[in-house]
């Protein structure tokens, strides 16, 4: 009896140690499906033993400016703050060395002799990471160390597949180059235009997509297709900036009336080569941008657009890219001075599954108090299961058709917000100046529903996410959408008059 008890204390010592061992590592996040653009990557890293992780690291900024004397004794720093950046680059560099220093003294050999040697970094607010590729005996040790919140194996990210349009892109094409271009941006009697009614501060679109139509009209409309009753809007938007992060954009297009313009191009191919200037080589992004800001097509008629590339045809980026153009973008809305009143992000891009870093970076943007709209996705699934519509800190915005059914392959869930029109919707060419196209997805249902916050915003710039969603929401139809899973809110979005 007497070692029985001996042997069961034992165990228990045993138990409690391994818990506690356990609870002191970070976790891993693996990704169980990996991007068609990654698997020649990871295919070749896993045979030499090795995988590219992000590493997320707690860093107290705050401490770190002062003892370095980087802020001033008293002085409360925050993201928002124009220093931030330079001292929270430096507490995360000072951090990843560190944990390289860590490294060395470790026992064991690792297989790859640089783990650091391709290594990026982002900051966004309070949320800090970097990346390495690392074999198995490093990542425990990077697991173990103090301030590591968890580690994830890098993600890659690609445009979704579009569903394919029943309006031939030729007959649309056909109509829309034989116009002449001020007939095009100016004359309200073509399905283009749109006029000031006279005597009042509304806009009408006579001859408008069914998509600006439907979120015109409270009710479903006569079978017109492809106009409805008109688009009527307020101020279009005006002075609100928004942040297109795709594809690029044909800036020169008729339909953005030179209110489209090129930010950044971060589409880097696998050497770290940017592979195409700032236009559009596939059409995705200026189609967003044009359902966004466009003339003809966009919700926001007299908003701008900054078109900032992230994918170039066939190249995929890892999601620390994207937590890289968060931040980045924070900083540009932070330090802008070109007299806008406010300023939002559309990204209809998201992962194949829940990336935590996504989802982090998300949730600080939107606690600096910036607006992230992003599509829900083409899936048919649930939104929940994917990045950033998880953080639910985003706008998600989920996919109708012209019968107010859902959109076949748009996700659902309690992590869609709203619902847009976003089936053969129409929107300006990547591969022209004054045509246009037509697609379906959960992408271009987006851009409506960022076009439709850019006019909330130009009312009221000062919203946070929260308070926009909920003005947002105040103007949208509640009950109209068909065929919607139990779990999902059945919210229609309207324009903002």
């Amino acid at each position: 009896m007497h070692y029985t008890n001996i042997i069961y204390h034992l165990f228990l010592l045993f138990f409690t140690l391994n818990r506690l061992i356990n609870a002191a590592l970070a976790p891993v996040y693996y990704i169980n499906e990996p991007s068609p653009l990654n698997i020649t990557r990871r295919s070749y890293l896993e045979e030499l033993g090795l995988k590219e992780f992000i590493v997320a690291v707690n860093v107290d900024v705050q401490s770190y400016g002062t003892s370095n004397n980087l802020v001033k004794r008293g002085e409360k720093l925050t993201p928002k703050d124009p220093n931030w950046n330079k001292v929270a680059s430096a507490a995360l560099e000072d951090k990843i060395k560190t944990i390289k220093s860590s490294m060395s003294k470790r026992k064991g050999k690792s297989a790859s002799p640089d783990p650091f040697g391709t290594s990026e970094s982002a900051i966004v607010g309070n949320f800090f990471c970097f990346s390495g590729v690392f074999d198995s005996n490093t990542l425990e040790v990077i697991r173990g160390i103090k301030d590591v919140k968890y580690i994830e194996e890098m993600m890659y990210v690609t445009i979704e597949r579009d569903e394919p349009s029943d309006i031939s892109e030729d007959s649309v094409q056909k109509r829309s180059n034989n116009l002449p271009r001020n007939d095009y941006l100016n004359n309200a009697q073509t399905d283009l235009g749109y006029e000031k009614r006279e005597g009042s501060s509304i806009y009408y679109q006579r001859y408008a997509p069914w998509a600006l139509s439907r979120i015109s009209s409270r009710n479903i409309q006569l079978p017109s297709y492809p106009y409805g009753n008109g688009y009527t809007f307020k101020n279009g938007g005006e002075g609100v900036v928004i942040y297109v992060v795709d594809s690029g954009i044909n800036i020169d297009h008729a339909d953005f009336g030179g209110r489209a313009s090129f930010g950044p191009n971060v589409a880097y191919d696998s050497n770290g080569v940017v592979t195409e200037d700032g236009y559009d080589y596939g059409g995705h992004g200026t189609a967003v941008a044009s359902m966004a800001i466009g003339t003809a097509f966009g919700a926001a008629k007299k908003a701008k657009a900054v078109s900032y590339k992230i994918s170039a045809v066939g190249i995929g980026f890892p999601v620390i890219r994207v937590a890289q153009v968060i931040q980045d973008i924070a900083d540009l809305i932070k330090n802008a001075d070109d007299g806008r009143v406010a300023s939002v992000l559309v990204f209809s891009f998201v992962a194949g599954s829940v990336s935590q870093s996504w989802d982090d970076a998300a949730t600080e943007f939107k606690n600096m108090g910036y607006i992230y709209v992003v599509s829900a996705g083409n899936n048919r699934a649930d939104a929940c299961k994917r990045s950033p519509m998880s953080s639910m800190a985003t706008l998600s915005i989920g996919s109708t058709d012209s019968s107010d059914s859902l959109q076949s392959t748009s996700n659902f869930g309690k992590c869609v917000d709203i619902y847009a029109p976003g089936v053969n919707v129409q929107f300006a060419s990547y591969l022209n100046n004054f045509g246009s196209r037509t697609s379906t997805g959960t992408s271009y249902s987006a851009p409506l529903v960022a076009g439709i916050c850019a006019n909330i915003l130009s009312d009221y710039p000062n919203l946070n996410l929260d308070q926009l969603k909920e003005k947002l929401l105040s103007t949208s139809v509640i009950g109209a959408i068909n065929t919607l899973p139990a779990d999902s809110v059945n919210i229609l979005a309207q324009a903002y008059m």
